[in-house]
């Protein structure tokens, strides 16, 4: 199971990361694992815990310029967007809609 993201307009990988299957985990185990910065596109942290099947992640970013970035992953998920400040459009290319948020 994987995870990439990375930026449409700038073509640059920001980050890949690799689960293991059904985020199973020895003897369920709660793995924790923290991501920061973004380099010359802004700053941003990102931090995820996983456990018996359940994958919970959250983050924060500031770019410093409109940027398209994309999420891809091989897996189903649920995924909920939240802006506190600017703007936000998502689009989901499986179901072909998008959502925009402003605040």
């Amino acid at each position: 199971m994987k995870t990439r993201l990375h930026t449409a307009d700038l073509d640059e990988l920001l980050a890949e990361v690799n689960y293991p299957t059904g985020f199973v985990t020895p003897d369920g185990a709660i793995i924790e694992r923290n991501y920061a910065s973004l380099g010359r596109l802004g700053t941003g942290s990102y931090r995820e815990l996983f456990f018996d099947g359940i994958h919970i992640g959250y983050g924060d970013i500031t770019l410093h310029q409109p940027t398209e970035i994309l999420l891809e992953s091989d897996f189903e998920t649920v995924e909920m967007h939240f802006t506190l400040c600017g703007n936000m459009l998502t689009y989901n290319h499986d179901t072909r809609t998008s959502t925009e948020l402003s605040s």
